[in-house]
């Protein structure tokens, strides 16, 4: 059986790292952010800014990436912080040509369902990660978007609620999700009778 995979993504701050929390207390496994990950490696290990390197460090993303998702198991659904997809969305905003992996990691590597997380009423950046203005904050958004969107996803927004409606939003939509996979199967089954 092959795990079901749904990226939360978006704009930078619009809640996707403390909604993945949300889900993992409810059960649900998580893979957690690889651009955050690479930031603190780097961050400890004294390497110098990307700016300039970008290249290089999408490439180091995909690897940080593929990484993450090997852990997952079969047990349960599993959310993620971004996907291979929004990598090619931060190579647009940078003018860089993808790594050939990442493209071949988000033709060859679907992912279950995409929840595109609208902004929230606060928006509030910080010193180490996330220090994007807001109109930036937007054009990335609308670059992850339109990204998905060119991959072939249907992406699922999650309006600006409180925590637990956000994640009771999302819980009741990959149950929907798999209700209308129930019907599809037992619709085509019924035909080859």
């Amino acid at each position: 059986m092959k795990i079901k995979k749904f990226v939360l993504t978006g704009g930078p701050c619009t809640g996707k790292t403390t909604l993945l929390k949300a889900l993992n207390n409810q059960g649900y496994q998580m893979v957690q952010e690889a651009a955050t990950l690479v930031f603190q490696e780097t961050k400890t290990q004294g390497v110098p800014a990307i700016q300039g390197k970008e290249f290089d460090f999408q490439k180091k993303l995909i690897t940080k990436q593929i990484e993450l998702e090997s852990k997952l198991n079969n047990a349960t659904e599993a959310f993620l912080d971004r996907g291979t997809v929004d990598n090619l969305a931060y190579c647009k905003l940078f003018k860089i040509n993808p790594p050939q992996e990442i493209i071949d990691m988000a033709v060859n590597n679907r992912y279950s369902g995409i929840f595109l997380l609208n902004f929230l009423d606060k928006y509030e950046t910080d010193t180490e990660v996330r220090k994007e203005p807001f109109e930036v904050a937007c054009k990335i958004h609308n670059l992850i978007k339109e990204t998905y969107q060119e991959y072939g996803y249907k992406l699922i927004e999650v309006p600006p609620l409180a925590i637990e409606a956000r994640t009771n939003f999302i819980i009741g939509k990959i149950q929907e999700f798999d209700s209308y996979n129930l019907n599809i199967a037992s619709k085509e089954t019924a035909s080859k009778i």
